[in-house]
């Protein structure tokens, strides 16, 4: 047990406190020419639109990037997924026959039973119309 709280140590937490460490030594180094200085709002408005912007970037690169191999991948395997998508249709087709015939075969005698019942009960006669 004490072998695995070793390794814990070593292989999750001083990782993430070097990492952490270095984030703060750049954010220090990157802020701290700024803050040391007499505050400029027109320097910390570009700061905030640059933080606000890269992920918005990054995320628009990777989705270029992941639309762009989808298209390069349905190009290459194009006749491929053309018989998949055909054998899935007949699949489809099939198991929607089927579907449609246990269902009708499990509803008929609850139909029947139902009218069964229906006519062996007597009817209430409508007041309405025999007044």
């Amino acid at each position: 047990m004490t072998k695995h709280k070793q390794q814990t140590f070593w292989q999750i937490y001083i990782p993430m406190l070097l990492v952490m460490g270095f984030f703060a030594y750049i954010t220090y180094s990157f802020f701290g020419n700024t803050l040391l200085r007499d505050p400029n709002l027109r320097i910390w408005s570009d700061i905030s639109l640059l933080i606000i912007l890269l992920p918005l970037f990054f995320s628009f690169v990777v989705a270029f990037i992941l639309l762009f191999v989808i298209i390069f991948l349905l190009s290459k395997y194009q006749w491929k997924i053309g018989a998949f998508l055909s054998n899935i249709a007949d699949l489809s087709t099939i198991s929607s026959h089927w579907a449609t015939k246990f269902t009708n075969f499990l509803t008929h005698p609850l139909i029947l039973v139902e009218s069964i019942i229906s006519q062996m009960l007597p009817h209430k006669k409508d007041k309405d119309k025999n007044g």
